[in-house]
C-alpha cells in the first residue's frame, strides 16, 4: 500500500472520530447505555488500531528517514535506511543511498568533511585564477576550458571548445611525448611533463601540464581533466642559461657528469686546477675529488639524489685534486634537463678559489675568536651603529635595538663630541687610518668606562672605507686598580714623611733623655759624696761622743760642719729629684711618640695589604707593585717591632725614674732628720754633762741614717745607669726608624717611576 493511501485512511478514521462520538452521546440521551459503551469502546479499539498499525510505522520510518539527511548533512555516509518499501518513503531511502554510495565512491571514504569540501572548492577558484584548466573528452577534444587558457593561447574560448588539444601543440614537441601522454591516462594514471605549445601568434609558451582522468562507473576513464602551469620565463631562463654555459667555458673551470654522477667531460680550466688530464678522469665518479669518507656518506648520496632530481646546489667544496692536494672551489651543480623536463645530465661551473678560502678560513678564525673574547662592534663610514656582539653590549649595558642606527657620539661625553679632536678621529678613519689606544667611553646611564680599543676601516671594492670595526677590551677594573695604585702610593709617601718627622723627633727626645740621665749621673755622684761626707762627720760626733769630756768644742764644730753637709745633702737631693722628675716626663713624652710611630706602623702596614690588593686587581700590570707592597709590609713590621722594644724600655725606665724618684725622696727625709740631729747635738752642746746618753743614741741614729743615705744614693746611679741606656736604645731605634723611612720613601719614588 502506498503512503499516500495510508494517510488517507489514517486521516479519514481521525474525522469519522467525531462523528461516532456524536452518535455515541445521542444512543446515551436516548437511555441506551449499554449500546454507547459499546460504540465508544469499538471507537477507541479502532483508533489504536489506526494508530499502531498506519501511523506509528509511518512515524518511524519518517524519524529514520530524517535521521538519515541530518547525518548526511554533517557528512555521514553511512545510515540505515528502509530501501524495501514500495511507498514513497521507500522511494526516499532508495534515492538516500544512492546519494550515499555516489559521495563514498566520488570521495573515498565513509564520510565527508564539508569543511574541506569548502576549502577544496577554494583551491578550486583560486587554481582556476592561476592555472590553465581544460576539460576533453576520450578523443582529446576540449569541452570547456577557463580564462587563463585563453589569455596564455591567445585563442577565444569559442575557438578552443570543440577543437582538439592539438590546435596549440608546438612542431618541436616529439610525438613519443604524446604517446606517452595518452598511455599513462588510458590506463587511468596521471600525466606529469613539460609541453611545448604554440600561442595564436606563432610564438611558443611552455607549460608544466598534468593531465589526469576522471573515471566512470565502469572503470575507465570518461574524460580528462589537464591543468596547465605556465613556465615560459623559467624553460627561456633554462635555455638561455645552457648558452651561457658554453659561452664562460673558456673563463671557468667546467665539467659535466651524468645523472649517476660518472664524468662526461671537462674543460681546461678544470683538468689544469685538479692536475689531471681527460683521459684519466673520463668514465670515473665523481668521488675521485672527494675524501673517502665524505663518499662514502648518507649526505653526498643525497646530493647526487638531489641533483638527479633536478635540484642545484651551489656554495664553496673542498675538492681533493691529484696527488691528494685540497682545492677549495666556488661552484654551481646545475642539472641540465631536456625539453620535457627531465635530467639527463649535471653540470659544474667552478672557479679556484683556494687562496682566497684559506684566507677567509684563517680570518673567520680570528673573527671568531676575537668575537668570543673581545667587544666588537661595526660602524658604517659616517659612524653609525650597524651591528655589535653580546660582549660589548654586556660592556656598554644597552641592547643591540637601543643602539642600532644610531651614532658612536652617544658614547662619549658632549664636549668631547663637538670638539675638533673627535671630528678629526672620524675623518682619520675614513682615511683609512687605523686607531688604537685606551679611550674612556659612557656606558648607559652615564656610567664612565675604560676600554682598549683598536678602529679598524674596512674597504669596498674600489679601496674606500665602507665601514669600522671596533675590537675592545674593558680595562675599567684596571684604571680603577692603576688609580687606587697612584693614591695609596701617595698615602704611603706622604705616611713616610710623617715617620721620618716622628723618628727626628723621636731622637731629639732620645738625645735631651740622654743629657738628663747625664745630669741625673752627676747629680747621683755628688749625693753620693755629700752621703759620705756625712758618714764622715757622723763617725767624728761619735768620736766626740766618745772624747766629750776632752773637746766640747770640738763637738760643737764638727756639729756645725754636719749641719751644713746636712743642708747641702737637702739641696742636692731636691736638684736630684728635680732632675728625675723631668727624666720621668721624658720618658712619657717618649711614650707618646712612639704611639705615634706605632699607629704610623700601622697604618703603613694597612697601607701595604691595600696595595697588596690593588695591586692583585691590577693584574699582570701590578706584579711589581706587589713586590714593593710587600717590602713596606715588612718595614711596617720592623718599625712595629722596634717601637715595642722601645716601650718596653721606656716603661722600665719610668718605673725606675718613680724609684728614683722615691728613693730621693727617701734621702730628703733623713737628711732633714739629720739637719735636726745636728741642731739638737749643737743645743746640747750647753747640756753636755746632763745629755751624754742622748747624744750617743742621736749618733748611732745618724749613723744608721748615713747607711740608708749610701744605699739610696747606689739606687739613684743605678737607675741613671739603666735610664742612660735606654736613652742609647731609644735613640738607635730612632736612628733606625729614620733608615727605614729614608728606604720606604726610596721605594715609593721607584714604584711611581
Amino acid at each position: 500500500m502506498r503512503l499516500r493511501t495510508k494517510l488517507v485512511l489514517s486521516t479519514a478514521s481521525l474525522i469519522a472520530l467525531p462523528a461516532v462520538a456524536v452518535l455515541v452521546a445521542l444512543q446515551f440521551q436516548a437511555g441506551n447505555v449499554t449500546l454507547s459503551l459499546l460504540s465508544a469502546i469499538a471507537v477507541a479499539i479502532g483508533v489504536a488500531v489506526m494508530h499502531f498499525f498506519v501511523v506509528s510505522p509511518i512515524d518511524r520510518r519518517i524519524k529514520s528517514a530524517a535521521t538519515a539527511i541530518e547525518a548526511l548533512s554533517k557528512g555521514k555516509l553511512s545510515s540505515e535506511l528502509d530501501t524495501e518499501s514500495k511507498d514513497e518513503l521507500g522511494d526516499l531511502g532508495r534515492s538516500l543511498q544512492a546519494t550515499c554510495s555516489g559521495l563514498k565512491k566520488t570521495f573515498e571514504s565513509e564520510e565527508i568533511d564539508w569543511d574541506k569540501v569548502a576549502e577544496l572548492k577554494v583551491i578550486s577558484k583560486i587554481t582556476d585564477m592561476t592555472s590553465i584548466v581544460s576539460e576533453a573528452d576520450l578523443k582529446g577534444t576540449i569541452v570547456s576550458c577557463n580564462d587563463k587558457f585563453c589569455e596564455v593561447s591567445q585563442y577565444g574560448r569559442d575557438e578552443l571548445i570543440g577543437q582538439g588539444h592539438n590546435m596549440t601543440r608546438h612542431p618541436d614537441m616529439p610525438k613519443s611525448v604524446f604517446k606517452e601522454l595518452w598511455g599513462t591516462i588510458g590506463r587511468g594514471n596521471i600525466f606529469r611533463g613539460m609541453v611545448k605549445n604554440l600561442k595564436k601568434d606563432g610564438t611558443p609558451y611552455y607549460v608544466d601540464a598534468v593531465i589526469a582522468p576522471v573515471m566512470g562507473e565502469n572503470g575507465k576513464p570518461r574524460k580528462y581533466l589537464g591543468v596547465r602551469y605556465d613556465v615560459t620565463e623559467s624553460e627561456i631562463e633554462r635555455q638561455n642559461a645552457k648558452g651561457i654555459l658554453s659561452a664562460i667555458d673558456d673563463a671557468f673551470a667546467y665539467i659535466e657528469f651524468d645523472t649517476s654522477g660518472n664524468i662526461l667531460t671537462a674543460n681546461k680550466n678544470f683538468l689544469e686546477a685538479m692536475g689531471y688530464q681527460l683521459d684519466e678522469i673520463a668514465g670515473k665518479h665523481h668521488r675521485t675529488f672527494v675524501t673517502s669518507d665524505y663518499a662514502r656518506s648518507s649526505e653526498y648520496a643525497a646530493f647526487w639524489a638531489d641533483l638527479k632530481d633536478g635540484k642545484s646546489y651551489s656554495g664553496s667544496y673542498k675538492r681533493i685534486a691529484k696527488g691528494g692536494r685540497e682545492v677549495w672551489i666556488q661552484a654551481v651543480y646545475a642539472p641540465v634537463m631536456d625539453e620535457v623536463g627531465r635530467v639527463i645530465k649535471v653540470v659544474k661551473i667552478a672557479t679556484d678559489v683556494t687562496e682566497a678560502k684559506i684566507e677567509s678560513i684563517n680570518n673567520e678564525r680570528q673573527l671568531a675568536e676575537a668575537n668570543r673574547n673581545q667587544a666588537v662592534i661595526e660602524f658604517d663610514n659616517k659612524g653609525m651603529i650597524l651591528s655589535a656582539n653580546d660582549n660589548f653590549l654586556s660592556c656598554v649595558g644597552y641592547s643591540l635595538n637601543e643602539i642600532q642606527g644610531r651614532h658612536h657620539s652617544m658614547f662619549v661625553d658632549e664636549e668631547y663630541a663637538k670638539s675638533t679632536e673627535y671630528a678629526q678621529f672620524w675623518t682619520d678613519l675614513n682615511n683609512g687610518r687605523f686607531q688604537t689606544s685606551d679611550y674612556k667611553r659612557l656606558a648607559k646611564g652615564g656610567r664612565e668606562i675604560w676600554i682598549q680599543a683598536t678602529y679598524n676601516p674596512r674597504f669596498d671594492a674600489s679601496g674606500n672605507v665602507n665601514k669600522v670595526i671596533k675590537f675592545a677590551t674593558d680595562i675599567t677594573a684596571k684604571k680603577a686598580a692603576e688609580e687606587g695604585l697612584t693614591r695609596t702610593l701617595a698615602l704611603v709617601a706622604e705616611h713616610s714623611q710623617t715617620l721620618a718627622s716622628a723618628a727626628e723627633e723621636l731622637s731629639a727626645t732620645a738625645q735631651s733623655m740622654n743629657t738628663n740621665t747625664a745630669d741625673t749621673a752627676r747629680q747621683a755622684g755628688v749625693a753620693s759624696s755629700a752621703s759620705e761626707q756625712v758618714a764622715t762627720n757622723i763617725s767624728m760626733v761619735a768620736t766626740a761622743a766618745e772624747e766629750m769630756s776632752a773637746s766640747v768644742q770640738e763637738i760643737a764644730k764638727n756639729a756645725a760642719e754636719a749641719a751644713q753637709v746636712g743642708a747641702s745633702a737637702v739641696g742636692v737631693a731636691a736638684s736630684t729629684n728635680e732632675t728625675v722628675s723631668k727624666l720621668g716626663a721624658s720618658s712619657v713624652e717618649i711614650g707618646e711618640v712612639i704611639k705615634v710611630i706605632t699607629s704610623i706602623a700601622e697604618q703603613t702596614n694597612l697601607l701595604a695589604l691595600n696595595a697588596t690588593i690593588e695591586a692583585a686587581r691590577a693584574g699582570e700590570a701590578g706584579k711589581g707593585f706587589a713586590v714593593v707592597a710587600n717590602e713596606v709590609k715588612e718595614l711596617a713590621k720592623q718599625t712595629a717591632a722596634a717601637t715595642e722594644d722601645i716601650s718596653i724600655k721606656i716603661q722600665a725606665i719610668q718605673t725606675d725614674a718613680s724609684g728614683a724618684v722615691s728613693a730621693i725622696g727617701d734621702i730628703s727625709e733623713i737628711i732633714r732628720r739629720i739637719n735636726d740631729i745636728q741642731n739638737e747635738i749643737a743645743s746640747a752642746v750647753d747640756e753636755q754633762s746632763a745629755t751624754t746618753n742622748e747624744i750617743a743614741r742621736n749618733v748611732s741614729e745618724a749613723s744608721r741614717g748615713s747607711s740608708e743615705i749610701s744605699e739610696n744614693i747606689v739606687n739613684v746611679s743605678s737607675a741613671a745607669q739603666y735610664t742612660t741606656e735606654g736613652a742609647n736604645d731609644t735613640l738607635t731605634a730612632a736612628q733606625g726608624l729614620a733608615k727605614l723611612s729614608s728606604e720606604l720613601k726610596a721605594i715609593v719614588e721607584n714604584s711611581r717611576n
